[in-house]
């Protein structure tokens, strides 16, 4: 992590000394680019795996948010792997035929 890129320094301040949103978010951009490959799909494998169960264990146990959070493990797993990408592409479809199927009842 010696790349000068990665500093957050003066340069990246406005006027106030304070940085912006935009600043921050180009710098954990360029921080996570430049985390190696190997550590970056094993931390979205862990968020994203955790997203999927804790929404498949709501199904069974009492509790809201069970989709949302079944896709949004799915578009976290999306980031990195390709299989991830294929369910929330075939997700996306069934929900969008069921809505379908829904308005058509109304």
């Amino acid at each position: 992590m010696t790349d000068p890129d990665l500093k957050l320094d003066e340069a990246d301040q406005n006027q106030d000394g304070k940085t912006t949103l935009k600043e921050r978010v180009s710098f954990q951009r360029r921080l996570w680019s430049s985390t190696p490959v190997r550590i970056r799909r094993i931390i979205v494998a862990v968020v994203g795996g955790t997203l999927v169960l804790l929404g498949a264990a709501l199904v069974v146990l009492p509790g809201p948010f069970t989709m949302p959070l079944v896709i949004a493990g799915l578009v976290v797993l999306s980031s990195e792997f390709a299989f991830a990408e294929r369910l929330l592409v075939k997700s996306r479809a069934k929900l969008q035929s069921a809505m379908k199927a829904v308005r058509r009842k109304k």
